[in-house]
């Protein structure tokens, strides 16, 4: 039997996190008592980032990308390929080191609750699929930091309760906790932190930003083909004003 702690540091984001078609994923419990397995392919390019990024470019014509949770740098590679300086930093060892050979150069090992830039380094700071990772009593120190680093734009893609394989109420899990069995089947994706849009909307309220849900549909109406992003149910741009 796996054990059930929810201790999702460095180690937790391995070569079966990642390269689950090689090694079968991360093992975990359904309601049921059963076993199943999961893990991402993300050594394999995932080409539809070309759909996003030129919306992406016409939309907040980006200089300087930061990308917080890269992963193995598909969206860093792609940019790069589509002429947007951008790079990664990602909290497992394991995904850097195996980074995509055109992301290698540009993407590091960080922590998105001390992310070692200065104020303003970029005018956009992208963040897909990263706040559902991040345990509740570092939240605000995290989007304290995606603030900071940020002159202009902030880009996240956040998993809610009621998407596709989520639960239709939220949960929060803390550090050390035991994992309920009912909610293991999410948390092995390392979801410690799964919430309401308007929950999450509410939380990312900072003085000098304001949010861009026009951003938001004009994005949606640009990526073609729209099931490119058919998942990415919640999205919230934050724009720096004045």
């Amino acid at each position: 039997m796996v054990e059930k702690t929810a201790k999702f540091d460095q180690d937790y984001y391995d070569r079966d996190y990642f390269e689950a078609d090689v090694t079968g994923g991360k093992v975990y419990r359904r309601p049921d008592g059963s076993e199943g397995k999961w893990g991402y392919h993300a050594k394999q390019r995932w080409t539809g980032w070309t759909g996003i990024i030129e919306p992406l470019k016409l939309l907040f014509k980006p200089r300087f990308v930061l990308d917080a949770g890269c992963g193995t740098g598909s969206f860093v590679e792609m940019a790069r390929v589509n002429r947007v300086k951008a790079i990664g930093f990602d909290f497992s060892q394991w995904a850097i080191e195996n980074a995509l050979e055109g992301a290698k150069r540009y993407v590091s090992v960080g922590d998105a609750r001390d992310i070692r830039f200065p104020d303003d380094s970029f005018d956009f700071v992208l963040a897909t699929d990263l706040m559902e990772h991040i345990y509740l009593e570092d939240v605000d120190r995290v989007i304290d930091e995606l603030c900071r680093v940020s002159g202009k734009w902030i880009f996240l893609q956040i998993a809610t309760v009621g998407m596709k394989d989520k639960p239709t109420e939220g949960y929060v899990l803390r550090k050390g906790q035991q994992i309920p069995l009912e909610i293991e089947v999410y948390t092995v994706a390392g979801h410690v932190l799964v919430q309401s849009e308007a929950w999450w909307e509410e939380r990312l309220k900072r003085l000098g930003w304001r949010m861009r849900p026009d951003m938001v549909d004009k994005f949606r109406r640009l990526v073609k083909p729209p099931e490119l992003i058919a998942n990415w149910r919640t999205i919230f741009v934050m724009e720096k004003w004045p």
